[in-house]
C-alpha cells in the first residue's frame, strides 16, 4: 500500500477483510493508522514497512 490522498482531503477511512481478519485503515496526509477490529492478527505493508496488528497490539501508526 502506498497511499496518496488528494491535497484537499484530510483523511479517508475504510475497512478491509484480510484472511479472516478485519482491519480499519485511516489514511492521513502523512501517516496511516491500521486497527484490528476483528480476528487474531494480520500483516500489511505501508511504503515497504511491514505493519503487524494483533489482538494484543490492536493499533499501529505508520508515518511516511
Amino acid at each position: 500500500m502506498e497511499p496518496k490522498l488528494p491535497s484537499a482531503w484530510n483523511s479517508i477511512k475504510f475497512k478491509l477483510r484480510l484472511h479472516n481478519n478485519e482491519c480499519l485503515f485511516t489514511i492521513y496526509q502523512n501517516e496511516v493508522h491500521v486497527e484490528l477490529t476483528s480476528g487474531k492478527a494480520c500483516e500489511v505493508y505501508v511504503y515497504d514497512k511491514k505493519v503487524r496488528v494483533t489482538s494484543q497490539h490492536v493499533k499501529e501508526v505508520c508515518e511516511y
